[in-house]
């Protein structure tokens, strides 16, 4: 089960899907409420936050396959802030195993020096833009998904706290300790907006995780960013991850 990162729409995620299968494994992607597939006819005051995509649409993917696909073992595959969600999503006795890429504390004050003004030029004007168009068209400035403004806000607010996403009195953080599934956290040298320390912050929320830090020479590129693990090009790193998820048992829940 591939989460996908925040206005990220899940086609991005097709060929390392496919990767997967050819692995082995059965592939399921999916976009949260308001992105991708999931957008509605009309985007203004359509309400979806980040407390939605974790604890309704994450947990709904989850329940969905143990209902209807009942598979031996479930494991997620988290980029961005789809390792965030997961912790809040109270589904953690249904996983098995989890990895994430470039899953971080947002906090501003831990992002790459280059990055740090953009980020907090962004929690400045997600909500007068939210409020002029009703949510946040990305799509007009990048190659990112338009966002739902309950979203947005959340995430901006999320940048400013010093815990980042955990520190929304809003989100039921508390969730985050009974996800005690084993994590592997990796975090990449070269990613523009995620740091190797925010990495290593969200990742000791996580019971049970473990921490990998990757170069781009492994796969013997110049670069992966803060996408490009999930291109094909960076294909020869998804060999360490598949191998590490292949060898983790099934938990009690089954």
């Amino acid at each position: 089960m591939v989460s996908t990162a925040f206005a990220t729409a899940a086609g991005f995620y097709g060929a390392f899907a496919n990767a997967l299968a050819e692995a082995g494994f059965a592939a399921i992607t999916y976009d949260y409420r308001g992105i991708g597939a999931s957008r509605p006819a009309r985007m203004p005051g359509f309400p979806a936050t980040l407390t939605d995509w974790a604890v309704l649409d994450m947990a709904g993917i989850v329940r969905w396959v143990h209902q209807t696909q009942r598979p031996a073992r479930l494991f997620m595959f988290g980029h961005s802030a789809g390792g965030i969600l997961a912790g809040l999503a109270g589904i953690g006795d249904l996983v098995d195993a989890m990895v994430t890429v470039g899953s971080e504390n947002t906090y501003w004050r831990l992002d790459p020096p280059r990055v740090k003004a953009a980020q907090w030029t962004r929690t400045v004007l997600t909500t007068p833009i939210a409020t002029l168009f009703g949510y946040v068209p990305w799509s007009r400035f990048s190659d990112a998904q338009d966002v739902p403004a309950g979203a947005a806000r959340q995430l901006a607010a999320a940048i400013r706290r010093p815990r980042g996403v955990l520190g929304d009195p809003d989100v039921p953080a508390d969730r985050y300790a009974a996800f005690t599934a084993p994590v592997l956290a990796y975090s990449i040298d070269d990613d523009e907006w995620v740091s190797e320390s925010s990495v290593d912050d969200l990742a000791a929320s996580y019971p049970n995780s473990t921490r990998r830090h990757v170069h781009p020479e492994q796969a013997g590129l110049t670069r992966v960013g803060h996408f490009g693990y999930f291109r094909p090009r960076s294909r020869a790193l998804w060999n360490d991850p598949f191998t590490w998820l292949s060898q983790q048992p099934a938990r009690d829940h089954h």
